[in-house]
């Protein structure tokens, strides 16, 4: 079963061998599994459908498999003025943008318990980000904020006028 709506996110980001070697079959691998879906009902079907998916893969190859879950994070649904306005802002600077889903935990996301919020992302050399190797040029990061600035100026206005 595929997902090609991009909803769903599926990442391994720890991988532990004791004892690794590149011609012996560990007898034991410790790994992370991230699952995420825009929508929050199917956290829970993508969830069963990984221990299903485990378990048979556990017997297929005669092997024991255990999962945990150690962290559950609920979908947060941003704003949709204010990415409304990230969007209209980035249009006017004429840069490129796509609206996106995240996982990661940000402080936005528990600020959006309390304010309205919304989160930006500039593109980062090779697609690499939250890593000892991001890097986004000094040319991104100056769009980036302009676009943050141009939206927070808008939001700001429609508060004044209200």
């Amino acid at each position: 079963m595929g997902d090609v709506s991009g909803a769903t996110k599926v990442t391994c980001g720890t991988l532990e061998i004791d004892s690794p070697s590149r011609n012996v079959v560990p007898g034991e691998v410790h790994l992370t599994v991230d699952l995420r879906h825009v929508v929050e009902g199917e956290l829970e079907a993508l969830q069963a459908l990984y221990e299903r998916e485990l378990a048979a893969a556990a017997e297929a190859f005669g092997v024991k498999a255990d999962s945990e879950r150690i962290w559950v994070s609920p979908v947060v649904e941003f704003d949709a003025g204010c990415v409304d306005a990230l969007e209209r802002a980035a249009r006017a600077q004429g840069v490129s943008y796509r609206r996106m889903m995240s996982g990661a935990g940000h402080d936005a996301v528990y600020v959006s318990r309390v304010a309205p919020t919304a989160m930006i992302f500039i593109p980062c050399r090779n697609g690499v980000s939250h890593n000892e190797a991001e890097y986004a040029s000094p040319e991104h990061c100056a769009l980036g904020a302009q676009v943050l600035c141009d939206a927070l100026l808008e939001r700001a206005n429609q508060e004044e006028s209200a």
